[in-house]
């Protein structure tokens, strides 16, 4: 059973055709009928046969983390870090956010869902067209928001946090009175 375990985890994790090379018997023959290194029983090898070579495996680490000025959508103070994709383009990315001492960012929506995981210190959100620390619930490390796409929505935090960000890009924060975004304000006004 642990074996059978095992090898399911390595088969998600997309490691299963480097296994079957070193140990044909972990992985036995694909319900395709292709056999553990990727070839038919005609030794031939599918079109659609990837090979280890052809996926990439992206593991960041803390260390690997460029963080940098949150982009001016956001108040000023926050740092941003992108892990994976490109939030101002299409398709799917993973970000995070690193807010300092009693930062806010007000009411706000998106066009596309977003998903939001609390990695340290303590998210407060709430679902509204203004920010009501109040109304706002709190989450702790491994606390988990989605948000769906038009959601009116905000957040604070009293503590140094850092949160993880996913979705599908581009990326777009719409403020709920637009007097709050931090585009529209004069330099010396901005948070």
């Amino acid at each position: 059973m642990r074996t059978i375990l095992a090898t399911l985890a390595l088969m998600l994790c997309g490691i299963a055709p480097a296994l079957a090379q070193i140990s044909p018997s972990l992985t036995g023959p694909s319900p395709t009928g292709s056999t553990p290194t990727g070839q038919t029983s005609t030794g031939q090898t599918p079109a659609n046969t990837t090979t280890p070579t052809d996926k990439a495996v992206s593991l960041t680490g803390p260390s690997d983390l460029k963080w940098t000025p949150a982009p001016p959508m956001l108040p000023k103070g926050a740092q941003l870090a992108v892990l994976s994709g490109n939030p101002t383009q299409s398709g799917r990315f993973i970000v995070r956010l690193k807010m300092p001492t009693d930062y806010e960012i007000p009411a706000h929506y998106h066009p596309t869902p977003e998903t939001v995981t609390v990695l340290s210190g303590s998210l407060h959100a709430g679902m509204g067209d203004k920010l009501d620390r109040k109304a706002s619930q709190g989450y702790d490390p491994e606390g988990l928001i989605v948000v769906p796409a038009q959601m009116h929505h905000f957040a604070w935090v009293a503590t140094p946090t850092v949160i993880q960000i996913e979705g599908e890009g581009p990326f777009i924060l719409d403020y709920v009175d637009a007097s709050n975004d931090p585009r529209k304000q004069p330099a010396s006004q901005a948070k």
